[in-house]
């Protein structure tokens, strides 16, 4: 880095933010990208950092979305790991069928689901899961006649039989005016493909430390200099131990919150809460200093 500063005329400080910068924002944008194309605004969400240096970028990949909140969960380094033990069984079936709704072969698409409905359910059996604790939905791909993208119509798996045909129709519609801001007058809509989904219940589940680091007593931070985006340069900052800081403490950023899984970086003026479930909770501030609200 101190070899290209020299090319470019810059700190080495200058060559690493601009590093971190530009990978932060193509985070931002393909996010931007793919909430736009489910016809979502970016600052209605709240974003949840995970991965051992998600924690690391999160602020500011939030900041430059014009999120006003960060959740950084427990373990975040090992999130996957968690996600797998606790995410719910699933089997996913499709039947490729294209047809205009209006001429759909309904005694051939029920005999489909159908039986795309009993392997899912021997497949979920397999896994534990029982039927009475499983619930099916049926997600349809379709468009308008004619057009190369689609939208996803879902609704709680129905009956397959002629009086849906209505009830699909509304959901498409009613899905498309929310991508698009409006139907298009005279076009036909397709159905490109069936899908059939399967899920057991969610199991509400809580995690907790098995080697005691919840139970550190909290010490007076460390301070150290730290990168500050916003100011183009370094100033001091609080590092706190994670582990240490019980539920219910709440402190003001910038700070860095260090841990054996990941570390959360707080570079902007922010309010940060420890959840009851040790969930770090990031408030991000306007300029004026009053927390963004959510």
């Amino acid at each position: 880095m101190a070899r290209l500063g020299e090319r470019l005329n810059l700190a080495v400080p200058e060559i690493a933010w601009g590093i971190c910068s530009v990978v932060n924002e193509t985070m931002a944008a393909a996010a931007r990208v793919h909430i736009a194309e489910k016809g979502f605004d970016p600052r209605q969400f709240t974003l949840v950092a995970t991965g051992g240096a998600g924690p690391v970028h999160a602020v500011d990949v939030a900041r430059r979305l014009r999120m006003a909140t960060v959740l950084c969960t427990l373990a975040a380094g090992a999130g996957s790991c968690l996600g797998l033990l606790a995410a719910p069984a699933r089997a996913e079936r499709s039947w490729s069928r294209r047809s205009l709704l209006s001429q759909v072969p309904w005694a051939e698409a029920a005999s489909a689901i159908g039986a795309l409905h009993a392997e899912a359910q021997r497949e979920l059996a397999a896994a534990g899961v029982g039927n009475a604790t499983t619930s099916w939905e049926l997600a349809l791909d379709m468009r308008y006649h004619g057009q190369s993208h689609n939208v996803v119509a879902n609704l709680p798996l129905p009956p397959i039989e002629p009086s849906l045909q209505q009830r699909i129709l509304e959901m498409f519609e009613t899905r498309y005016r929310h991508l698009y801001g409006a139907l298009v007058p005279g076009a036909e809509p397709q159905i490109v493909s069936w899908r059939l989904i399967g899920r057991s219940a969610r199991a509400q589940r809580q995690f907790s430390w098995a080697d005691g680091r919840s139970d550190r007593r909290r010490s007076e931070p460390r301070i150290r200099r730290i990168f500050i985006p916003r100011l183009g340069g370094f100033s001091e900052a609080p590092v706190y131990d994670r582990y240490a800081l019980p539920p219910g403490t709440v402190l003001s950023g910038p700070l860095i919150l260090e841990e054996r899984e990941s570390t959360v970086v707080v570079a902007e003026p922010a309010r940060v809460t420890v959840l009851r479930d040790l969930t770090v909770r990031i408030d991000l501030q306007r300029e004026g200093g009053d927390a963004q609200q959510h």
